[in-house]
């Protein structure tokens, strides 16, 4: 909001001064982790199409726009990358993925379903994740370990202790631990 308050007191010249704005800092977020058999309800509890994402998305790191957008033609399963192009990356700047046991068992699963998209449903490539059978998964009294959880929260970085069985579970962040 600052940069825009700017920008027309200058360049635009559409107020004469730019007010005066406080940020104030984000709350600091709570951290949790899941074990192997956590993890496992959660992927259990999607249906077929939403589970594959999921895993893929654990396995990776990819944030859920890059893993929807997935081509083959960007996946080299024989090196064992995938290359999300700097125009599609959320930072603007290439992103080579390294792909686990995990992310190429996906990969192998989903392989021959269309010929340009990794993850359809339906014989048509996923546009959205967070669709009404997601969140009806989430809404269920057996589920409220995972209230709150979206796919687009489903995202490995690396960042958890170096508990190989572990998943973090942040409103923001949930990331399994890849295996080195």
């Amino acid at each position: 909001m600052r940069a825009v308050l700017r920008r027309a007191a200058g360049p635009w010249q559409w107020i004469d001064k730019a007010p005066s704005v406080t940020l104030y800092p984000e709350a600091k977020r709570r951290v949790r982790w899941l074990n192997k058999e956590e993890a496992t309800r959660l992927l259990d509890a999607l249906p077929t199409h939403q589970k594959q994402l999921a895993r893929f998305a654990l396995a990776t790191g990819l944030r859920q726009a890059n893993v929807l957008g997935l081509k083959w033609s960007d996946v080299d399963m024989e090196r064992r990358t995938a290359w999300v192009h700097a125009d599609e990356a959320k930072g603007r700047e290439a992103i080579g993925v390294p792909l686990n046991d995990q992310a190429l068992a996906v990969l192998r699963e989903e392989n021959g379903k269309h010929p340009e998209r990794v993850f359809t449903y339906r014989g048509r490539p996923l546009r959205q994740a967070n669709t009404k059978a997601w969140r009806r998964r989430y809404s269920a009294p057996a589920s409220r370990t995972f209230a709150g959880t979206t796919c687009g929260t489903i995202r490995g970085t690396g960042l958890c202790p170096a508990n190989s069985s572990s998943i973090c579970l942040a409103p923001h962040l949930a990331i399994l631990h890849r295996n080195h």
